[in-house]
């Protein structure tokens, strides 16, 4: 094994120790002087700077105009430049006894092409930083806000949001049962929940219960009192009577079972289950129920009744059935409810007035029943009137000759409502007297309590409106000592009316309703206008909770007519949703263009939930007098930051929507918003989840049979044009393409793809004709019926057809179609060509390989849709596997496997392996290490050579796909350096050690770029160029400026970093390493050396965190995930922050991979402004951490516990 100086034996426990240490005090104290010289000059020209800017005239605020620059274009970065040469390793194993290999390999290495060199900044610490709010000059940067990159790291697991969303599902899939179900009406029963008491039935059930009482309340006593029959053969009216009283006891008799089925409250608490509803029904109701069912039973027979001696009298018997009357109580309560719910005031005052009136109505009803009845009584009972010789009230006043009963209805009524004085009663009468007192001092109670009702619910209303008219009042004083003109001030009182007629200024004790049940309350106000986003509707859905807290944090505007919502060019801070009234929408800045009249439910802004400083991009403005809600981003945040499932959820959502947002460009018009939030939910895991789409369920998918379908369609079209232009079948044949198609697909069912592979070497390559060969032959790249179309992968699909066609294109050395899509300046050059064509030649391709090749890269890119994923088992939801899981499991989805020998199809999954464990791109830009060679090369013995054969014709056609085109658009001249260069050293991969391989790659980068590589910051150096893109000298040459401001201990540990193999002594691969370089470079707050000084401070954190996990300790390689810090570099502002960030951070263990989670302590502070003051504490804090370095560094050259002299 190669040895080299920097590798050490030691433990990582000890400290780093380097040779550069060894200075002497004297040389200590005066780097500590020049320092501390070099801190005073900074601050001073610092301060200088402030005192001019001080002094300067404030600069002319320019006029917001409208951002000039076009969306930028989605473009593809390249993968790190390296040399075309190939290393020499003969050398480097000779000489590798003397010195690191990488360091020989560097010698005798030709220079790399200058053209297109890439400037880029310095890192810029000795520059004036300016505070970057994500606007540039040029126009919008929109970024993701800080409050959900702090809130993703609370995001949980997506299983637990798949079974939160699995859950739901269940309630709202209805199976359907066969006919073998013995008993689907008791499980149809036992499933059913309880009927809620406020629920639509109940409502109505109640309603017709009511109407029935209401019903008997005003028969019965005319009944009783005139000795009605209700017999059919009398008369129409007396079947009536016998139908509705049948209809009132069946419905009593359901009411019952009904009851025991229907949920109660308790204490506030709804009661659901049946033994509790059961046992509360029996304590309240149900023995009043039974026993007036049972006296209704008795009534359906009541001239039987008299031969009963105990029910004598039938009319008292069906008097009991008054005695409902007291289920009336309830309908006061639930009138007041109803009308509340109407949120309309004057209605329940209404409704108080009609219900006193009603029970005025009916009291006196019943007394004028019951008056009648008595004389009738006194009239014909020989006990009380008869053998007395009494006459009754009737016959005292006459009413004997009235006739027709409504008029001696009338009679009664009258006595009722106003009593003659004196009465009109037999002196000798006691009991009519008797009745005609109680009658008196009854109605003078209930009518009179019934007026006095009536007139406080009166002067409530009265009160009410003298709330309104002294607010009115107030506002037309203000406006007086104005000295507003007539039509402003009619305006503004249009405006007063308005808002007091849709705002509610009632004022009330809040504990007298508990938080929960203001917010259900919320919920039924504003549900149904926030459920207008998607998202908000999904949500609603799977976390109710968290959709109650949304609803209770909006606010509402009212706004004027002609009144401005936003404007274009203005800060976009709320998120609005129009409930009532008109607006209009005009696009862009362009005040003249015609606006968008918008009526009713809409959204606007919902980019400010999400974007970090963001801006209208066009203005909204109120054509009427016009309601709104207002929602805040951080608001919604603080809402959803109580359930992780929910969290995950919209933080998913928000990527989507930034990310479309960029695509599609700021300046959105308002149609497409819509569709934009539409599609960014549907792409949410938790919507697919919840809603799987039927077509992308791998079930349902046949791209066979979809394929022989279009067919057949494209059969019968071509037979129609064929009798249309008179041409014979024949001629129709040769000439169309799309018969030509048809035909050879009509064996669909074994496409032969290497009957085509020797078609095409026989034949040639037509660039015309390659690409509808390969749709052909090959199902899974056809433009209509493709599972790349069915799982909406349309850009996977072009990549992977551009793999086949590059790949075909090298194998027949077909320069000119491979390199079509490539403009002239940045072209493969020639001799570019020829190396690729020397590692196809080193390949040696068969019929076979290549087929399977072809299909691997048509469905390799089928891993990366949700939808598959989501459908794979949980140990397969990785790209690769995931479509292992496809070739073994769903040959309906990707037929084309079916087709490949079982030697191949083991091939081709074994290559999706080694493409999932190593990743050349990683080695190309100095991200991974030696060991991930070494798995690489185990893999590869594993599988044996024809595996790794097969893998690098894979890579030659995935990595020439990987841009699109009708060829290669990504392979050009400068990225095909690093590429071959690649490719060229695993070629050794079984005669090499994992050290030559790697270092080797290096060695030829620097060898490109004309670098030294003679020492090990020099290897160190190399490395961060592959890791910071450098594509020239000039770019070298900033990067070892970055380098060398760093002290001497960061140094040392940075070295021991880069150059750690993973074998001999532990690695880190910190992955996402490049994003974070770049994002360090383009915020110049960062720059390249306070990120290499955060490193520093990384891996010292690091390294003892990963000591005290089992697991983590074990292994000599670990994965480091760094793409949190990634975004956080790109979107902190303050240099402070960042500089101390990783003391925020937290490590998270997922076996033997590490992932930097940047904290809430960290986004929490992504948007403090960088200061002067902050800008001094991090000089301070940089200088006294030197000094300690410096002092460690004496003490350990004299000794410890000496003492300088």
């Amino acid at each position: 094994m190669v040895q080299f100086p920097w590798s050490s034996s030691k433990s990582d426990e000890e400290p780093v120790y380097s040779e550069a240490f060894d200075i002497s005090p004297a040389a200590a104290v005066d780097a500590v002087r020049d320092e501390l010289e070099s801190f005073f000059t900074r601050m001073q020209q610092r301060l200088e700077s402030l005192e001019t800017a001080l002094m300067a005239p404030p600069p002319q605020t320019p006029a917001i105009a409208p951002p000039t620059s076009k969306p930028s274009e989605a473009v593809v970065e390249p993968v790190e430049q390296a040399s075309r040469d190939s290393c020499s390793l003969g050398a480097l194993h000779k000489q590798r006894s003397m010195q690191p290999s990488a360091i020989v390999a560097s010698q005798g290495m030709k220079s790399a092409d200058a053209s297109g060199k890439e400037k880029v900044s310095g890192d810029g610490s000795n520059r004036r930083y300016v505070v970057s709010c994500g606007v540039k000059q040029d126009g919008q940067e929109v970024r993701l806000h800080g409050r959900w990159m702090e809130l993703s790291t609370q995001r949980v697991d997506n299983v637990s949001v798949a079974a939160v969303a699995a859950r739901k599902t269940k309630r709202n899939v209805i199976k359907k049962r066969g006919s073998s179900d013995l008993f689907p009406a008791v499980r149809e029963l036992r499933g059913m929940k309880p009927i809620l008491p406020a629920s639509t039935f109940k409502l109505l059930w109640d309603a017709l219960g009511f109407t029935f009482i209401l019903v008997d309340a005003f028969t019965l006593p005319v009944i009783i009192a005139w000795d009605v029959a209700d017999d059919c053969q009398v008369g129409t009216g007396n079947c009536i009577l016998r139908v509705v009283f049948i209809l009132s006891m069946c419905f009593w008799i359901m009411d019952v079972p009904l009851n025991f089925n229907t949920a109660f409250y308790k204490k506030g608490a709804l009661v659901l289950s049946r033994g509790k509803i059961a046992l509360h029904y029996i304590q309240t109701w149900l023995a009043f129920d039974i026993a007036l069912i049972c006296l209704d039973v008795l009534n359906l027979s009541p001239t039987e009744m008299g031969r009963w001696e105990a029910l004598r009298y039938a009319r008292i018997v069906r008097a009991f059935r008054l005695l409902r009357l007291l289920k009336m109580s309830k309908l006061q309560d639930i009138l007041q409810e109803v009308a509340a719910s109407t949120g309309r005031q004057w209605i329940m005052l209404v409704i108080a007035i009609v219900n006193t009136t009603f029970v005025i109505i009916v009291v006196a009803h019943v007394l004028t029943c019951m008056w009648w009845g008595l004389g009738n009584f006194v009239r014909y009972d020989p006990d009380f009137g008869a053998d007395f010789g009494h006459e009754s009230w009737i016959v005292t006043s006459n009413a004997t000759q009235a006739g027709a009963l409504w008029i001696e209805y009338l009679h009664a009524f009258r006595y009722v409502i106003n009593a003659p004085s004196p009465p009109t009663v037999n002196p000798a009468s006691g009991v009519e007297r008797l009745f005609d007192i109680l009658a008196y001092v009854f109605s003078l109670v209930v009518i009179g309590s019934a007026v006095s009702a009536i007139a406080g619910t009166v002067n409530e209303l009265k009160a009410m409106n003298e709330a309104s008219a002294r607010q009115r009042r107030e506002i037309r004083i203000y406006l007086t000592s104005q000295s507003a003109s007539f039509e402003l001030v009619s305006r503004i009182m249009k405006f007063v009316d308005y808002k007091l007629k849709k705002m509610s200024f009632a004022t009330f004790d809040p504990t007298l309703i508990s938080r929960t049940l203001q917010t259900e309350l919320f919920v039924g106000q504003r549900s149904k206008y926030l459920q207008k986003m998607p998202i908000f509707a999904l949500c609603d859905e799977l976390f109710p909770d968290v959709f109650a807290s949304i609803c209770a944090v909006l606010s509402k505007q009212i706004y004027e007519q002609k009144e401005y919502v936003f404007t274009a060019g203005s800060w976009n801070t709320h998120c609005y949703i129009s409930t009532a009234g008109q607006f209009s929408y005009v696009d862009g800045y362009d005040t003249d263009a015609p606006p968008l009249e918008i009526q009713g439910e809409a959204c606007f802004a919902e980019l400010s939930l999400y974007a970090e400083a963001s801006m209208h991009q066009a203005t909204l403005t109120a054509s009427t007098f016009a309601e709104m809600f207002v929602l805040k981003g951080h608001d919604l945040a603080d809402c959803v930051r109580e359930s992780p499932g929910c969290t995950s959820m919209f933080c998913e959502y928000a990527k989507e929507y930034i990310s479309a947002v960029k695509k599609k460009g700021l300046q959105i018009p308002f149609a497409e918003q819509a569709a934009i939030s539409k599609s960014c939910c549907k792409a949410n895991q938790c919507y697919q989840i919840l809603y799987p789409n039927p077509d992308q369920l791998f079930k349902n998918i046949s791209v066979a049979s979809a394929l022989k379908q279009l067919n057949q369609h494209m059969d019968v079209a071509l037979q129609s044009k064929s009798l249309e232009f008179g041409r014979n079948e024949s001629n129709a044949t040769k000439e169309s393409p799309c018969h030509s198609q048809s035909s050879r697909t009509s064996s669909l069912a074994d496409p032969d793809v290497e009957r085509l592979l020797e078609q095409i070497a026989e034949e040639g390559l037509d660039s015309s004709r390659v690409k509808d060969q390969l749709q052909t032959y090959i199902p899974e790249l056809h433009e209509a019926v493709s599972p790349h179309v069915v799982f909406e992968q349309a850009a996977e699909r072009d990549r992977a057809e551009s793999s086949c066609i590059s790949l075909l294109a090298l194998l027949h050395d077909r320069y000119d179609i491979f390199t079509e899509p490539q403009a002239p300046a940045v072209r493969l050059r020639e001799d570019q060509w020829k190396e690729l064509q020397g590692i196809v030649k080193l390949i040696s391709t068969t019929p076979s390989q290549v087929h399977a090749v072809l299909v691997l890269l048509s469905v390799r890119g089928l891993g990366k849709s949700k939808a598959v994923l989501n459908q794979v088992p949980r140990s397969m939801k990785r790209p690769e596997r995931a479509v292992v899981h496809l070739m073994t499991n769903h040959p309906n989805v990707v037929p084309s496997v079916a087709f490949l020998s079982d030697e191949y199809l083991l091939c081709s999954q074994n290559c999706l392996f080694v493409h999932e464990t190593f990743n050349l791109a990683q080695m190309m830009q100095g991200e991974n290490v030696p060991a991930n060679v070494d798995q690489l090369q185990q893999l590869v013995h594993k599988h044996g050579e024809q595996v790794f054969y097969f893998y690098m014709l894979f890579l030659l056609g995935f990595m020439s796909g990987i841009a699109g085109g009708h060829g290669s658009r990504f392979m050009t001249a400068r990225n095909a350096e690093g590429f071959i260069a690649g490719l060229n050293v695993l070629r050794h991969v079984f005669d090499r050690s994992p050290q030559d391989i790697y270092w080797g790659y290096l060695a030829s980068r620097a060898s490109s770029l004309q670098l030294p590589a003679t020492s090990a910051e020099d290897l160190v150096l190399v490395r961060l160029a592959c890791l910071s893109r450098v594509q020239d000298a000039d770019s070298y040459w900033h990067l070892r400026q970055s380098w060398e401001q760093l002290g001497v201990a960061e140094r040392a540990v940075l070295t021991e970093h880069f150059l750690a193999d993973g074998l001999q002594r532990r690695a880190f691969v910190l992955e996402f390493l490049p994003a974070c370089v770049a994002n360090a470079r383009s915020n110049g707050l960062v720059g390249l050396t306070l990120l290499m000084e955060v490193l520093v401070e990384l891996l010292h954190n690091l390294r003892p965190a990963v000591n005290v996990v089992p697991e983590a300790a074990a292994v000599m390689m670990l994965p480091v995930d760094l793409g949190d810090m990634s975004e956080f570099i790109a979107a902190v502002q303050n240099r402070f922050v960042f500089k101390t960030c990783v003391s925020r951070c937290a490590f998270r263990f997922s076996g033997t991979r590490v992932m930097l989670e940047m904290t809430g302590g960290n986004w929490g502070r992504v948007n403090d402004p960088d200061t002067d003051l902050t800008s001094i504490a991090y000089d301070i804090k940089d200088i006294l951490t030197k000094q300690q370095h410096m002092e460690k560094n004496m003490v350990r050259r004299t000794g410890h516990g000496g003492h300088l002299s």
